[in-house]
């Protein structure tokens, strides 16, 4: 999900216009949440079983519900769903990239609903799937201190994603001076601007 991410920002970047930069700003911050997040599940994971292959593993929710909570957020912020932070960040780069490279931007949706399959079929196997070890069944759940960090960061995920606002309205006036003079620039090239 990280590089499908990364590669979304660089064509909100590459738009050239309000929407896609600001979009790919707010993708990098949404970047920076479901990452952190899904690290942070590896890393649980990884202490209480010693193991993070996908195929080794099934059923952590069933032991360990506040991770699979944690997990399941993460996954949804990777994916952009509504209501988390990577939906605003892509819909404004689709926006920008569909008003500079329409045909791109239908390319970048096939790469959306690619990371929803596999992030969704990751998280189904992982944490839904039949216990597959008997390590998974002696797991335990978050500690205080994780279930902490874990609760901020799914909280970050989640808040920003209903109130986009809190990201854009501080980025909007840079990203409009950096818009006016990348237009400049380039006016200036072209020779169109005289």
């Amino acid at each position: 999900a990280s590089v499908s991410h990364v590669g979304m920002a660089m064509l909100g970047l590459a738009s050239l216009n309000t929407q896609g930069v600001q979009g790919a700003l707010f993708l990098i911050v949404s970047l920076g949440l479901t990452s952190t997040a899904m690290l942070l599940v590896a890393g649980f994971v990884h202490q209480r079983l010693g193991e993070t292959d996908v195929a080794a593993l099934g059923g952590i929710a069933k032991r360990a519900p506040a991770l699979g909570l944690f997990c399941f957020v993460a996954c949804l912020g990777a994916i952009a769903l509504p209501g988390t932070s990577g939906f605003p960040g892509e819909f404004l780069v689709l926006l920008g990239a569909f008003a500079q490279y329409g045909w791109i931007a239908t390319i970048a949706v096939l790469t959306v609903i690619l990371t929803a399959a596999y992030m969704l079929v990751f998280f189904e196997r992982s944490f839904h799937g039949r216990v597959t070890s008997p390590v998974v069944d002696a797991m335990a759940d978050l500690r205080p201190r994780e279930a902490a960090a874990a609760l901020v960061i799914g909280t970050a995920i989640i808040v920003i994603g209903f109130f986009p606002g809190l990201v854009l309205d501080v980025s909007s006036g840079s990203v409009d001076v950096l818009v006016e003079r990348l237009d400049a620039g380039a006016d200036a090239v072209t020779g169109a601007g005289g």
